[in-house]
């Protein structure tokens, strides 16, 4: 062989492995960006929960939140209360108890899942969000 073959030989090499070195860049890529959502999505529901976890030790903002909730958001909150006998403090603890579950199970779907986290989520949400008050609320 000559020097040329050997040459050629070399690009043919060279070719290949940068081939798989970008395939193997953008497959990094991709579930780069899958972790960065799936952060993003951890860091939104852990925000909503702080602020459902102040909601629900602050009787002054429930209260206040009650005023000053519109006529349909008044309308759940009375429906609720009526179908547990509850008042509309308590209820407003359920509702933001259940709101934090919502929440959880959202994060809980992210995009890579196997058969088997899927079915486990169905159910999960299956079962939660038809009893109690969260059927109520749903």
């Amino acid at each position: 062989m000559s020097i040329q073959d050997w040459g050629a030989i070399g690009e043919s090499v060279s070719a290949i492995a940068i081939i798989v070195t970008l395939v193997y860049l953008s497959i990094q890529v991709k579930y780069a960006r899958i972790a960065a959502s799936n952060a993003s999505r951890g860091d939104r529901v852990a925000g909503i929960h702080n602020i459902e976890l102040q909601f629900m030790s602050d009787p002054e903002f429930r209260t206040l939140w009650a005023k000053l909730a519109g006529p349909g958001l008044s309308k759940i909150h009375e429906d609720v209360a009526s179908e547990w006998d509850l008042s509309i403090d308590e209820t407003l603890k359920i509702i933001s108890y259940g709101a934090s579950w919502v929440w959880l199970h959202w994060a809980q779907f992210r995009p890579i899942k196997t058969p088997e986290d899927e079915a486990e989520l169905k159910n999960i949400i299956s079962v939660w969000y038809g009893e109690g008050p969260m059927r109520t609320i749903s």
